[in-house]
Formats: structure tokens, C-alpha cells, sequence
């Protein structure tokens, strides 16, 4: 048992620390704190404060765990950028699947029913840095727990490759269990190619661009695209 406690570690920060993010975030004394400190501006702060939580959780608590107790388990290498001819043909090579998909997906009125997440008509281009800038943060510390820890800390234990990605796919499809059986489906295969990738350059980084230009070209053509909610120049 003591053998595999960072990777039973990791896996409980992974359960709990999901389990926390949606807690919370969903919490009605949450939602109301929100509504009563920013009134009218209170939809963009609901999306951006859940992320921020997510940065925490997904992030700064599980690095600095690791850190902490196990820092002979931690491979610091997938945190650095290295091998950065593969990272941008991996990531030019994936964007140019994603986009186009996500540009007829996001026409679609089921869609927009959700996206963007940000339901405030009038975005603002502070509003537009700020979303972007919330997602990159949510994102790598998403991509950090799920690419930069457990999977390296799941093969450092011991399990052979496919049990490693295994375990993988199996906990980031359960944390999507939340959004749909849609994004659920979806992860599974997404999951497996930002896997790869990961082997591949022996860093995060293509999983994080990746995850980042699908999330912001989504929320960008979703803004596009949504007849009631349109991106305002001016400052308001």
C-alpha cells in the first residue's frame, strides 16, 4: 500500500478535487454570493469564478500535495517546454481537425442553447480577455492534473501503458459525466489523442494549446454564431 500511495493520492485528488469544483460551484450560497456582489454583470462572474476554483482545485492544491509528499514521484520534465518542432505539428495538426468541426457545430441552435457559457448579451472586450484568460488558467491546471500528474505518476507506479491510459480515459470521462452524455462520448477520444501527443513530445503542452484552442475557438464562433448575444466594442 505504501508502495502505490502517490498514485492512490493522485486519484483521490482527482475524485475529490472534481467533486469539490462542482460542490461548490453549483451551490446555491455560491450562485447567491455572486448575484448580490455584482448584480447585472453577475452571468460573466458565474462562469469566470467556477474556472478560478477550477485552477485551484485541479492545480495549485494537487502541485502542491506532490510537492509536499511525494516530489521523488513528480516528473517536472512534462511541465517544461522541450521538443517544441513536434508540440507545434502536433497542435497546428489538431487545430486544423478541431476548427472546422467546431465551426459548423457551433451554428447549431442545440448548441447555442449552452455556448458561449457567459449568457450576458453584451460582451465587452474586457469580458472577452477576461473568459479567454479564465479558460487558459482552467485548462492548464486541468491538463496538469490529468497529463502532468496522473498519468505520469500511473506509469512511475508501475501499471503498464494501457492500464495507465486506461485509468486515464476511465477518470476524465467520469469528470465530464456532469456536462452530457455528448461531452462524455466525446472526451474518450480526445482524451486518447492528447494522450499520445503527450508521449509523444514528452511534455503537457500540446494537451494545453489543444484544449485551449478548442475551448476558445468553441466560445468565440458560439459568440459568432448566438442571435441574442453579440460581442459590444465599447466599454460599458
Amino acid at each position: 500500500m505504501q508502495q502505490h500511495a502517490p498514485l492512490l493520492w493522485t486519484i483521490l485528488m482527482v475524485l475529490s478535487g472534481f467533486f469539490a469544483y462542482y460542490r461548490i460551484s453549483g451551490a446555491k450560497f455560491f450562485q447567491d454570493w455572486i448575484n448580490r456582489t455584482f448584480g447585472s454583470k453577475a452571468p460573466v462572474y458565474a462562469v469566470i469564478f467556477p474556472r478560478l476554483l477550477g485552477v485551484l482545485f485541479f492545480g495549485l492544491i494537487p502541485y502542491g500535495i506532490m510537492q509536499t509528499a511525494f516530489p521523488e514521484q513528480f516528473d517536472a520534465r512534462y511541465l517544461q517546454w522541450h521538443n517544441g518542432g513536434r508540440i507545434a505539428w502536433w497542435t497546428l495538426g489538431l487545430l486544423a481537425l478541431i476548427v472546422p468541426v467546431i465551426w459548423v457545430t457551433s451554428k447549431k441552435p442545440a448548441h447555442l442553447e449552452q455556448y458561449p457559457q457567459i449568457r450576458y448579451p453584451q460582451w465587452t472586450t474586457g469580458i472577452l480577455a477576461a473568459s479567454a484568460f479564465s479558460w487558459i488558467g482552467y485548462l492548464l491546471a486541468y491538463e496538469f492534473l490529468f497529463r502532468g500528474l496522473l498519468l505520469t505518476v500511473s506509469l512511475s507506479d508501475g501499471l503498464s501503458l494501457t492500464s495507465a491510459i486506461t485509468l486515464n480515459i476511465v477518470l476524465y470521462a467520469l469528470v465530464h459525466w456532469p456536462k452530457g452524455k455528448v461531452e462524455v462520448l466525446a472526451s474518450i477520444p480526445f482524451g486518447l489523442i492528447i494522450i499520445w501527443a503527450t508521449l509523444n513530445t514528452g511534455n503537457l503542452w500540446v494537451a494545453v494549446l489543444a484544449h485551449c484552442g478548442l475551448a476558445l475557438s468553441d466560445e468565440w464562433m458560439s459568440l459568432y454564431h448566438h442571435p441574442e448575444i453579440h460581442l459590444n466594442q465599447e466599454k460599458k
